[in-house]
């Protein structure tokens, strides 16, 4: 489930060389053939919450994807993570999350598919996450790769699909505009 957190369900340490091994594999075969990995975390994963990445990173030489979204789905702050792993963060995912209707999904034990289409990625600036200090301080840290704006949606089966397009559309017309201003 999202936001489980390290201490629920979590990889036991036959699982987690595997994992270690397997990953290190995928990342050799990878710059083999002339292009460098990134890990991206993911919440409802065995790499979620922040203690996890720290024993990922602490274990494996590859660059990080950092996800706002799915680091505070994790209970992670996007702050914290820059200031503890900017010098590995190779590619950024910049979502903002309703923390209120996060909780909300989480509470009645909803997992991704509900977090999804609840709601609770928003639109730049229409969340809780501070993403004008998220990029004064990944650009502090020296990082000049690639953001990748991303609002994960799911339209309910019986949606108005002209209506979700136009919410969608309109979202993304803000997120370019905040974009815009930290440029």
């Amino acid at each position: 489930a999202p936001g489980r957190g390290a201490e629920a369900d979590p990889l036991d340490d036959a699982a987690w060389s595997r994992l270690v091994r397997n990953t290190a594999r995928a990342a050799e075969i990878t710059r083999a053939a002339g292009f460098e990995p990134t890990f991206h975390h993911h919440a409802g994963t065995f790499v979620e919450s922040p203690e996890e990445i720290d024993r990922f990173l602490d274990q494996v030489d590859v660059g990080l994807t950092l996800d706002t979204g799915h680091l505070v789905i994790a209970g992670g702050d996007p702050l914290a993570a820059i200031s503890r792993w900017g010098s590995r963060i190779t590619h950024l995912h910049l979502k903002d999350v309703d923390a209120a209707e996060l909780r909300r999904v989480l509470a009645a034990g909803g997992g991704m598919r509900e977090v999804w289409s609840s709601g609770a990625f928003v639109a730049f600036g229409r969340g809780d996450v501070d993403l004008a200090s998220v990029m004064t301080a990944i650009e502090a840290q020296g990082y000049d790769g690639w953001v990748v704006v991303e609002q994960d949606v799911l339209n309910a089966p019986d949606a108005d699909i002209r209506r979700f397009r136009a919410e969608r559309t309109e979202d993304q017309r803000v997120n370019r505009e905040a974009l815009r201003a930290w440029a």
